[in-house]
């Protein structure tokens, strides 16, 4: 009789283990992925090192889009650069090997859909020899990184600002396409 019990204790809870994995897995599909995978029916699949992404290159400007991670609700963006600007950031070796940053003056973006908060926007900022990342909502409103000293974020706010229009018209372009 006790044998019995016990089986059907071990079956009641493998039982509710799947129901619960596949539970979450249905969570994760139908609010993570499927709206990432919508997004990416106009795009094409490159296998960039295995790291598959979708991209669409238009008159002006390239879009990419990075899946989600199996079971991660933090993973996954969309990216915006002016077509013109694509490969304007990149690093080259100085005299003795060194990487060094050779830019083009140029404005990239990150976005980062949320589920149940505030899509949050990445903005790269490229500058001759220096580039810097700030993060933006979809107000434009600069927020500042807790973790830097305050004169850096005034630092930081001044070049978002002086960079807005920019930022504005890739964020423009996103929301249109997708």
């Amino acid at each position: 009789m006790r044998k019995k019990s016990l089986a059907k204790r071990i079956i009641a809870i493998f039982l509710l283990i799947v129901l619960i994995f596949g539970g979450i897995n249905l969570f994760w599909y139908g609010f993570k992925y499927l709206p990432y995978k919508h997004m990416a029916e106009n795009m094409q699949l490159s296998d960039d090192m295995g790291r598959p992404k979708y991209t669409y290159t238009d008159g002006e400007y390239v879009y990419r889009l990075k899946m989600p991670g199996y079971l991660s609700f933090g993973s996954g963006f969309l990216y915006v650069v002016r077509k013109d600007d694509e490969d304007a950031a990149a690093f080259v070796a100085d005299e003795e090997g060194n990487l060094t940053e050779k830019n083009t003056p140029h404005v990239d973006i990150f976005i980062w859909p949320k589920m149940f908060s505030e899509t949050q926007y990445g903005v790269t900022i490229y500058e001759e020899t220096d580039s810097v990342c700030v993060v933006t909502n979809s107000r434009m409103q600069f927020i500042p990184d807790e973790s830097l000293p305050d004169e850096e974020n005034d630092r930081l706010s001044a070049l978002f600002e002086a960079h807005k229009d920019e930022i504005q018209e890739l964020i423009k372009a996103a929301v249109q396409f997708w």
